[in-house]
């Protein structure tokens, strides 16, 4: 379990970069970060790739995915527009390079609290194949949380 586990955390890291490295990594210089309010204190930061979603609190920021990780600044400055609160969780949907390119690039821009520190919140399940046999892939995980019994969310 503590395997599977610390390879599909590692996989956060370096699967994004590899991927991007075999992939056309698009020109990033000239794209604009946009924000765009949803709802009270929920924003969307669109660039390019996927859309990373902000929530603005008291107690800090939460952000839903980061991007390309040359898009970090940019990022970071949009963010600061909105709140100087710390960015306190970044939650990742999967592991394309749109959606984690940015988590080492942001991690090194956010101030670290050692009373408040950032977290990075992975869905394991995201990370593991499908089979109906082994209990550590993603369909045996799901079933398990249904079931109560396994972990769908890990912290890193």
């Amino acid at each position: 379990m503590r395997s599977a586990l610390a390879a599909a955390l590692a996989a956060i890291f370096t699967l994004g970069p590899a991927v991007s490295a075999g992939a056309q990594q698009p020109n990033l210089e000239n794209v604009q970060v946009r924000v765009q309010p949803v709802q009270g204190n929920v924003y969307l930061l669109a660039g390019a790739g996927g859309n990373i979603t902000l929530q603005i609190g008291r107690d800090g920021v939460l952000m839903v995915d980061t991007e390309f990780g040359p898009l970090a600044q940019k990022i970071m400055t949009e963010v600061r527009k909105l709140s100087k609160g710390p960015i306190r969780y970044i939650i990742n949907t999967h592991v394309h390079p749109d959606h984690v390119g940015g988590n080492e690039e942001l991690a090194k821009l956010i101030p670290q609290s050692p009373q408040q520190p950032l977290k990075i919140i992975v869905f394991l399940s995201l990370l593991l194949p499908t089979s109906r046999k082994n209990p550590m892939t993603r369909a045996g995980i799901l079933r398990r949380a249904r079931r109560g019994k396994a972990k769908t969310c890990y912290e890193l």
